[in-house]
């Protein structure tokens, strides 16, 4: 058999949706963002920092289909806003990022299918002062590339 890369999708997502933030506001460290919106100083007050938009990527699970030699894979995105409408927003123009990539190329990878598996939802429990969590969950079917 040939040898193949497997698809890294937090890279390839990221390069589909990078510019909608700043390169330092999208990752895959599900508690930087935390760090990004909230300062806690040595008493244990928190008090919000200036703000801005991140994004979460994680892969949650999948399984190569060695017939076809597609990665299935299952993608978290988290989208945090400094305001419910705000992460909302930036959670809609992800998702319409995502399904639009279906068929295309990215970073040498074909995406053959995207769905929509769950969500948008809110994560009450990642509220800190007025910081809104959305959640979202895709299907991806990604080939991989040959060498």
């Amino acid at each position: 058999m040939d040898d193949f890369d497997l698809p890294d999708i937090e890279r390839i997502v990221a390069d589909i949706i990078g510019d909608l933030v700043r390169p330092e506001q999208i990752g895959v460290d599900k508690t930087e963002p935390y760090g990004k919106f909230n300062y806690i100083d040595e008493n244990g007050e928190v008090s919000a920092l200036e703000a801005h938009d991140f994004i979460v990527l994680s892969r949650e699970g999948g399984y190569l289909d060695q017939d076809s030699f597609t990665d299935i894979i299952g993608l978290d995105v988290e989208c945090w806003g400094k305001t419910r409408s705000r992460a909302i927003s930036l959670s809609n123009e992800v998702t319409k990022r995502i399904l639009r990539a279906e068929t295309m190329t990215h970073l040498g990878f074909v995406i053959d299918y995207v769905e929509i598996l769950r969500g948008p939802e809110e994560d009450k429990g990642k509220i800190l002062l007025d910081d809104r969590v959305v959640l979202k969950a895709f299907e991806i079917h990604i080939r991989v590339k040959w060498h």
